[in-house]
């Protein structure tokens, strides 16, 4: 019976043996890799940039002028309305549309009114007048069914620049014609 029970028994110590803790595997090492042989191309070198010299003013240099405004001329604010209406032909009201030059003064007297005249567009009901400082900032926008404006003295001063614009409006509200303006200064 001994002889019997040496199989199981070493049977028993072999799966005890299986079901221990093993040690982790040693970690066997990567190949070490070759050097990789350069291409067979030529390769074209890159360029280098070089530096090119700027004209600078002498440290001395000083300017002996007095800076002077520049005046403000023709159609004051360009927008998405202005832009469409210039890809399209124009139309035949917006030929009489235009600023009546022998009424519009150029000057202005700081603290009085200031009276802008224009010609109809054929089928305008309402304008808009807008006024501008010399930085294109708006100081005013009104709406008129007249071809005249006249700006309250309020607004001017002497020695400033100021721009003005009309645009030309039908029954439903759409802009007719490319806006007419001009300029005036303190005079």
């Amino acid at each position: 019976m001994q002889a019997r029970l040496i199989p199981v028994f070493a049977l028993l110590l072999l799966a005890i043996a299986a079901c221990a803790p093993q040690a982790a595997p040693t970690a066997t090492p990567s190949p070490v890799p070759t050097e990789v042989p350069a291409p067979t191309e030529d390769v074209t070198p890159a360029p280098t940039m070089t530096a090119v010299p700027r004209p600078t003013l002498p440290p001395t240099w000083t300017p002996d002028f007095l800076p002077t405004a520049t005046p403000l001329v023709g159609t004051l604010r360009p927008d998405e309305t202005n832009v469409a209406l210039r890809a399209q032909p124009t139309l035949p009201a917006c030929a009489t549309f235009a600023e009546d030059r022998e009424q519009t003064p150029r000057t202005f007297v700081a603290g009085e009114p200031l009276t802008i005249y224009w010609w109809a567009a054929q089928g305008a009901i309402r304008y808009r007048v807008t006024l501008y400082d010399a930085a294109l900032h708006p100081l005013m926008s009104e709406v008129t069914s007249e071809t005249q404006y006249t700006f309250s003295g309020d607004y001017f001063e002497l020695g400033n620049f100021y721009g003005w614009e009309v645009r030309p409006f039908d029954s439903i509200g759409a802009q007719l014609c490319l806006p007419i303006g001009d300029d005036v200064e303190g005079g």
